[in-house]
């Protein structure tokens, strides 16, 4: 008999969960199905593997987005990646995040403000969470975004908190393949130089 993986309905309960998108639950959701002890779960740290598994009959969303998904998730402690998979502390454990009050009235979602100003608070935020990107700029990327895709969020600060760690991320990515590929380039020119020489 094949063993079940059980979902905990206290996962949906999670307010966190508020912050990310409609397919970006769908994607959590998936994710918290998927058996942990599989070898497709050990996988999982791949935007691919993770969208072939999850839509395998679809040409939407792509690996991209599902790649910023899957950022967004950790930046929200919802997912942890850890040796190249992913793991979803909800499942093995209980949970950890207080559940919102059934009695408490959500807040009202609305479109991001024409203004986004970055506050004094914010930026103590972004310095306290090492956050070195130029949050001018990545604020008026992030609020461009929001403005072209006209979603709702109950939370524009902490939409936007999650917007900067995600561009912080892959501003680290990035520094780091290029540092790699300039070592890399440079051990290959002193090869050539070498081989000039001999």
């Amino acid at each position: 008999m094949v063993a079940s993986q059980m979902v905990r309905p206290a996962v949906l309960e999670d307010p966190m969960l508020s912050c990310t998108s409609i397919l970006g639950r769908f994607v959590y959701l998936g994710l918290c199905l998927c058996k942990s002890g599989s070898r497709k779960a050990r996988m999982l740290n791949d935007a691919q593997v993770v969208r072939d598994l999850l839509f395998p009959y679809d040409d939407e969303p792509n690996a991209d987005e599902i790649q910023q998904i899957l950022i967004d998730l950790e930046a929200l402690d919802l997912v942890t990646v850890t040796n190249g998979s992913i793991e979803i502390p909800a499942i093995a454990t209980k949970p950890t995040k207080v559940a919102a009050p059934r009695n408490i009235t959500r807040k009202s979602r609305t479109l991001v403000p024409d203004v986004f100003p970055v506050t004094d608070e914010m930026r103590q935020w972004a310095i306290t969470n090492g956050i070195t990107i130029d949050i001018d700029q990545a604020t008026r990327d992030w609020h461009d975004w929001w403005k072209s895709e006209g979603m709702l969020k109950a939370d524009w600060v902490a939409t936007w908190r999650i917007g900067m760690k995600s561009r912080q991320r892959r501003f680290e990515a990035k520094r780091t393949e290029g540092s790699a590929s300039s070592f890399l380039l440079a051990h290959v020119r002193g090869d050539l130089k070498e081989a000039s020489n001999e």
